[in-house]
């Protein structure tokens, strides 16, 4: 008798525990197989998604000419310097089972190069604001690229901390717009594209932030400023991510992901240097878009905390041009912002604590020469044509709005309390 009652009193035990556990919430992952629909419920979707109301898939504007600049060549990969030697080396390391042996050994020292791009890895997104409502774990990329905390202004962290700081790590890279998923050759190639488009959408939605800081009204322009990656078994994939405006009055925005091209790095030495061009070039174009849309909202942080008084007013569509022959800064020619370069002295807009220091492109000498600095210039011929509105759309979109705003008041006052911006 006292045996059974023992045994009553484990089924009870045991029934009580998978009621309590099954009850919780559980949050959804991308190794889920309904994770998709669920990112699609929250407005992020995949590449080639098929809408239900038959429009096309929203593609970037700008797409056609990121696939131009991506393609553009690195002197770094060149057969004298990236041999068949080191392209054997590669061949023989990306076979491994782990797929952390594969971003020690292959992704960081390989494909991506040597660069002084802020990047961080394996961190839980835990401060970004969950797009899904906290129904999503947390977004852990492999690998992203940021800005430099302090070159954000104050205010704009203070103001956008959730949209644009992805960790409580102070020296974290913040607004990450470029992100890589690895696995092992065995590892899934649909649970990497669904990391990738989660990130890809915190990413946009960064960057969009930071687009509209301090507007009234939401710019969407249609372009791509964020790209992420996945590599499998010598596969790589790059994708652009987009914004769109919302369908309804009370809608959210759109997050869209678009395959911009595929990648075979084993096959041959060729394929590699075309994969790994291609990764390296959006790695730059990711930080142009970035550091561009945080000069402008610097700026504007700035204007809306010091006194107005009657002067010229900081042109506030001073973009990140790109360089006259269209090539980007390589690996070990690299140089961080506020450097020198090519033995050009940086220029400098004397920004304060949350300043961005500008830089000039220089990969050789002769391609050097019709270099711009970041946002100090007007955009060179080559960037003059569709792709210029990757910055300027926005600011052909500010001129038709009222400047009332930014006019000096009657009597000049100080402003003894910042308005904080929020979240478009």
């Amino acid at each position: 008798m006292s045996s059974s009652r023992a045994s009553d009193s484990s089924r009870r035990t045991k029934s009580t525990k998978a009621t309590t556990i099954s009850s919780k919430t559980r949050r959804s992952s991308a190794y889920d197989d309904d994770f998709e629909q669920h990112m699609v419920d929250n407005n992020m979707y995949p590449p080639f998604y098929d809408y239900p109301d038959d429009r096309p898939t929203p593609k970037p504007n700008n797409l056609i000419e990121s696939r131009q600049m991506l393609s553009n060549s690195r002197p770094s990969l060149s057969p004298s310097r990236f041999t068949d030697s080191k392209f054997e080396s590669f061949q023989r390391k990306n076979n491994t089972a782990s797929e952390g042996t594969v971003m020690r050994n292959v992704i960081i020292p390989i494909i991506t190069g040597e660069t002084d791009i802020p990047n961080e890895g394996h961190l839980p997104f835990t401060n970004i604001e969950s797009i899904t409502g906290e129904a999503t774990v947390k977004a852990v990329p492999d690998f992203f690229d940021g800005a430099r905390p302090g070159y954000v202004d104050k205010a704009v962290r203070e103001d956008l901390s959730q949209m644009i700081i992805p960790t409580k790590h102070a020296d974290c890279p913040v607004a990450p717009n470029f992100y890589l998923e690895a696995k092992a050759p065995r590892g899934g190639a649909d649970v990497a594209q669904r990391q990738a488009l989660h990130d890809g959408a915190i990413g946009a939605r960064a960057i969009h932030s930071l687009q509209n800081y301090g507007e009234k009204e939401p710019v969407y322009d249609g372009n791509a400023y964020t790209y992420s990656s996945t590599y499998l078994d010598g596969q790589l994939k790059l994708y652009a991510h987009h914004v769109t405006a919302p369908t309804t009055p009370a809608g959210l925005p759109g997050y869209h992901m678009t395959q911009v091209d595929t990648y075979a790095l084993t096959g041959s030495r060729k394929g590699f240097v075309e994969g790994a061009t291609a990764f390296r070039n959006a790695r730059d174009l990711a930080r142009r878009h970035r550091d561009g849309f945080i000069l402008d909202a610097n700026a504007r942080a700035r204007r809306s905390n010091t006194l107005l008084v009657d002067e010229p007013e900081p042109a506030e569509a001073q973009q990140y041009g790109d360089s006259g022959s269209g090539g980007f800064v390589d690996g070990e020619e690299d140089v961080a912002l506020g450097a020198v370069a090519a033995g050009k002295i940086a220029i400098s807009r004397h920004f304060d604590e949350g300043s961005v220091p500008q830089y000039l492109d220089a990969e050789d000498e002769e391609q050097s020469q019709e270099s711009t600095s970041l946002g100090a210039l007007e955009p060179a011929a080559s960037f003059a044509t569709s792709f210029t509105s990757s910055f300027s759309t926005q600011s052909v979109t500010r001129s038709k709005r009222s400047k009332t705003s930014r006019s000096p008041p009657t009597e000049p006052q100080l402003h003894k309390k910042r308005t904080r911006h929020g979240a478009p």
